[in-house]
């Protein structure tokens, strides 16, 4: 177990730095947005990145995922011929679909998004989000390789590479020209197209001089990956939808300030895409050697993730006063009151995540389809019902309520499929902490202005006394992981 967890903690490092890379580079982007954007151009930027994601969710055909699961399939021995077959079948797949549908909206899309958005222009900003998304999603099916074959290290150099050039352009366009939000959408849209150029490149250089069968291929990266857009769509309509049904119902301000909170609630995404990155293809590997080994394993290796993303959720909760001080103006101050909620929000959509991958271990891409549509039309219609109530802050309570729906779903579903031993006493336990700490927020919520940094940094350190008191994790425990993190020898094997 321990040996296991030095492999996931050691990938989960690097992703993170990376993760974190990204996070950072889109936080210090908040405060330039902010001071040369106001609320309504931030709306626009916010529909935008919304318009880029759910398209690049259509174009992706599951694509990304789809190459790290066939991967494992086969023998080491063959991993390099087929790693090159599932990637030249991927971009090829990819240039079939995505280059006539965007063609299309290019030419007839202004009626359809007339239709769907009642105050966004098309020209010049809905243009430059088709091609966008053209463009950036490309990219992830040599990423998604490089996924599978565990080089965490390139994978990060790559996507940070591409990071720091939009990051670049953005505040050449926006500050150093003054084109504002026009700026921001054109800066990544030419980022965009030079790593499209570099996906060109790697699927031919890693084709060469190899004989693919691309048809086979390609069959079996579609029948895995088809089913993927409907449940990739139902995630989009779970983080981006709240967005969409705000723009129809208050103002592209309200929308800029609802997208700022939600930026700083969902921090603790940065744990859950490192962790999950490195533990996805690692759980791939060991459910083919041995599914008892999966079982055990997978339920301890649930709480340390759980206990990992936790920890994140807490801290931005108590802290969510002094980073939307930080990053955002007074015109943004009112995004306080959504951080908590989102914050809380992404624990359970975490605990989701890693509930999923027995499904996709299982090739049931149909069934997480099956459940993420409805839980998506769910979320759709209590942003409906809440935002007419409460306005912003009843988006923020949709996205709980849908995201603690997929994971009650998915678990029991996935549960009838492949039975994990989670460890449920630890899981309660620590859902309940979290929980009773949201909830004194919400019943008090001038208790985060009026305590101190220091205050609240001791709160965050009896949220670990608290779980060390329940006994969800022990010193001795601590102790072991950590000896066997820095490569020193545990005492005694600990049971996690």
């Amino acid at each position: 177990m321990l040996n296991l967890l030095k492999r996931i903690f050691g990938d989960s490092i690097v992703y993170g730095i990376g993760n974190v890379g990204q996070k950072l580079a889109g936080m210090l982007l908040v405060p330039i947005y902010t001071r040369f954007l106001v609320p309504n151009d931030y709306g626009i930027l916010a529909i935008t990145t919304s318009v880029v994601s759910v398209l690049g969710t259509v174009l992706g055909m599951g694509l990304n995922g789809s190459i790290v699961r066939l991967y494992h399939d086969e023998s080491d021995s063959s991993a390099s011929t087929r790693g090159a077959e599932l990637l030249g079948a991927g971009f090829v797949a990819y240039l079939s679909l995505g280059l006539p549908i965007c063609l299309a909206l290019t030419i007839m899309g202004a009626p359809v998004f007339g239709a769907l958005f009642k105050s966004m222009p098309f020209y010049p900003y809905l243009i430059l989000a088709i091609w966008t998304a053209f463009f950036a999603r490309a990219p992830m099916i040599p990423l998604g390789l490089l996924r599978a074959r565990r080089q965490a290290t390139l994978y990060v150099t790559i996507s940070l590479g591409k990071l720091l050039l939009s990051f670049a352009g953005v505040i050449a366009l926006v500050v150093g020209f003054g084109l504002g939000v026009y700026g921001a959408v054109m800066g990544t849209f030419v980022v965009s197209a030079l790593f499209f150029a570099w996906t060109m490149y790697y699927v031919i250089r890693e084709a060469r001089g190899k004989q693919l069968h691309l048809r086979s291929a390609g069959l079996a990266l579609l029948s895995f990956g088809i089913p993927l857009i409907p449940h990739a769509l139902s995630g989009w309509m779970l983080e981006a939808s709240d967005r969409y049904v705000l723009e129809r119902m208050t103002t592209l301000s309200d929308v800029g300030i609802y997208n700022f909170g939600y930026q700083v609630g969902s921090i603790g995404k940065l744990v859950l895409m490192a962790v999950s990155f490195a533990w996805v293809p690692i759980y791939y590997g060991l459910a083919k050697k041995d599914a008892s080994q999966a079982s055990a394993l997978g339920g301890r290796v649930f709480t340390v993730i759980l206990l990992m993303i936790s920890s994140v959720t807490v801290a931005v909760m108590l802290f969510a006063n002094e980073v939307v001080g930080l990053l955002g103006t007074k015109g943004y101050l009112e995004a306080t009151q959504i951080v908590p909620t989102i914050a809380f929000a992404y624990l359970m959509q975490g605990m989701y995540s890693i509930s999923a991958v027995v499904m996709l271990q299982s090739k049931r891409t149909r069934t997480l389809a099956m459940i993420s549509v409805p839980c998506a039309a769910v979320n759709i219609g209590l942003n409906i019902l809440l935002i007419r109530w409460l306005g912003v802050m009843g988006a923020a309570y949709a996205t709980l309520i849908s995201f603690s729906l997929l994971w009650i779903v998915t678990h029991f579903v996935a549960q009838r499929i492949f039975r994990i031993q989670y460890e449920y006493g630890r899981i309660a336990t620590i859902v309940a902490l979290v929980g009773g700490i949201y909830l004194a927020l919400l019943a008090i919520p001038a208790i985060l202005g009026s305590l101190g940094a220091l205050a609240k940094a001791g709160l965050l350190v009896a949220y670990g006394g608290l779980l060390l008191l329940f006994r969800v994790v022990t010193l001795k425990q601590m102790r072991d992981v950590f000896r066997t993190l820095v490569g020193r020898r545990a005492e005694t094997p600990p049971t996690l």
